[in-house]
Formats: structure tokens, C-alpha cells, sequence
């Protein structure tokens, strides 16, 4: 691949990271969620705003008609289970009166109701799946200053790698841009479902970061890795060279990892990845010694 080439590719990745960050990354929304339970035929709640709300009812059997304020609301997803059904709601902004809201349900029997005004959220509260017709996301504004901004230090980010792979051949920075294929698709598809679908994603900065990284990191790491030690000299086909070194990288990178999740506050995350990154140190250092043990045996019948 020619340095022309490679300088244009850089300038699409850039700008590529920089629109994704720029459309899926925002102020976290105030997030409001209530429950009932052991509901009857009517129920009279309090909002704080006038606003989309997801309504989530679960009974034995389902409720046949249900108002509120007056106005009939239909699920827009039914989930059948052994112990109860489930059905998903969406109150439109223009059914929903901001204080005292009133509930009406022709039901047999009691139910248990979910009000709130996100379709879902993550534990750590960074990553929210929103209605697209709530105040929130109506505000939300592409920011071209900000897409500039970030576009510019992608892009320096990657010329810097650029600098530092390069030296061990234009191959290795090839393969370098080819491991972001796969995060690229992976935003394109987020993307496409927050374009065309009712809900909208949207995520913290940190969160987009540790996606990213995830994403990247798992193509990188081991493609990377190997390209490396094969130039260097290092095979690491079966039974022919120091499987032990990549393995040793490996975990390495996975620490990096880990330290990354733990100061995002993805602890789950961070938790896992420290678990896997000793497994494979485990089995690193054993094959270093085993080999050593070997060689000396050699030796000593030598």
C-alpha cells in the first residue's frame, strides 16, 4: 500500500470515528422509571414532564383494552412466558399530561406495571436506548465543531501510528487500518438501527471510548501480534517456535484492557478480562518452562 493511499484511508477513518463519536456520544438524559404493583382497574401516577413514556405490564393474562387519560394505548411487543406475559407500550408524547395521569384497564385479575421513559439502560447508567420522539432527542444537535475537533486528533492519532508501524513495513500498517473494518461495521449497524427504528442510542463519552477499544483491541491485539513476531522471527506455528512470547503479549495487552474498564467503571468488564489475561499468562510462563525443563534434559543426556 502506497503512503498516498494510506494518508487518504486515515483521513476517511478519521472522519468515520469522528461522526460516530459526534451522533452516538451525549449528555446522559435524566432518567425516570416507576413500578406498581398489585394493580387493579385503574391507576392514577404523577409525571414529572409531558414526554414519551414506555409502559411495561405483566399478568397472567394480559390486559384486553387499556386507556390512558382517556386515550387507548396498544402494545408494540407482546412476550408470552411460563410464569406471566409481558407487554410493551409506548404513551405518546401528546396522551401524557405532566402531574396526575390516570390509567383505565379492563383486566382479569391484578397487575403489576413498569413507567418509564427509556426503552433501556446500562448498570452503569453510561448508554441509554431512547424514544425517538422524547424531549431528549429531539434537542439532541449534530455539532460540527466538535466532529472538526475530533476528526483532527483521530487523525493525528493515526499518523502517529502510522510513524511508529511503518518502520516495520508499510504490511504491518496495512493490517493495522484492516482491524478497524469490523468496529466500523459494527457502529454502521448501531447506526442504522438508531436511523430507521423508533429508538435512538445514545452513550457517554467514556462508554463510546471502551467500545471502541473493545472492538478494535479484540481484531487488533492478535492480528497485530502475529504479523510482529513472524517479522521479527518469531514463528508460532505448532511445534516450531516460542508460542509462550505471544501468549505472554497477549496478556500484557489484556492488563491495558483491564485498567482501561476498571477506571471507566466497567467493572464486569475489567473483571472478566483480568480472569482471561491470567489463564493466559498461566499457560504462557508453564509452556516457557516446560521448554526450559526440556533443554535441560537434552543437555544432560548430551
Amino acid at each position: 500500500m502506497r503512503a498516498q493511499k494510506v494518508f487518504f484511508l486515515i483521513i476517511i477513518y478519521s472522519l468515520l470515528i469522528s461522526f460516530f463519536y459526534v451522533y452516538f456520544n451525549h449528555k446522559m438524559p435524566n432518567p425516570f422509571l416507576m413500578k406498581f404493583s398489585n394493580v387493579d382497574t385503574q391507576l392514577k401516577f404523577e409525571l414529572p414532564e409531558q414526554d414519551t413514556y414506555i409502559l411495561k405490564i405483566w399478568n397472567p393474562r394480559l390486559p384486553e383494552l387499556l386507556y390512558l387519560n382517556g386515550r387507548q394505548i396498544s402494545p408494540y411487543h407482546v412476550s408470552k412466558k411460563k410464569e406471566s406475559d409481558v407487554a410493551y407500550m409506548i404513551a405518546p408524547v401528546d396522551y401524557v399530561i405532566k402531574g396526575i395521569n390516570t390509567l383505565d384497564v379492563s383486566a382479569q385479575g391484578k397487575f403489576s406495571i413498569k413507567i418509564q421513559n427509556f426503552f433501556g439502560a446500562a448498570k452503569s447508567n453510561n448508554m441509554y436506548v431512547l424514544p425517538k420522539s422524547s424531549n431528549f432527542v429531539k434537542k439532541i444537535r449534530f455539532d460540527i465543531v466538535e466532529f472538526i475537533a475530533v476528526a483532527l486528533f483521530i487523525c493525528i492519532i493515526l499518523i502517529l501510528s502510522y510513524s511508529v508501524l511503518s518502520k516495520s513495513g508499510i504490511e504491518i500498517f496495512s493490517l493495522y487500518l484492516f482491524s478497524y473494518i469490523p468496529y466500523f461495521l459494527c457502529l454502521g449497524l448501531l447506526f442504522a438501527a438508531s436511523f430507521f427504528s423508533p429508538a435512538r442510542l445514545v452513550m457517554s463519552a467514556s462508554a463510546f471510548i471502551a467500545m471502541s477499544f473493545i472492538l478494535v483491541g479484540i481484531v487488533k491485539i492478535p492480528l497485530l501480534a502475529t504479523a510482529l513476531l513472524k517479522k521479527h522471527k518469531f514463528h508460532i506455528s505448532p511445534g516450531t517456535g516460542d508460542v509462550s512470547g505471544l501468549l505472554i503479549f497477549l496478556f500484557m495487552w489484556l492488563i491495558f484492557f483491564t485498567a482501561i474498564s476498571l477506571l471507566l467503571g466497567i467493572d464486569m468488564l475489567g473483571e472478566f478480562l483480568i480472569n482471561i489475561a491470567y489463564v493466559i499468562l498461566t499457560i504462557g510462563v508453564s509452556i516457557k518452562m516446560l521448554k526450559k525443563i526440556k533443554k535441560g534434559i537434552e543437555a544432560g543426556r548430551g
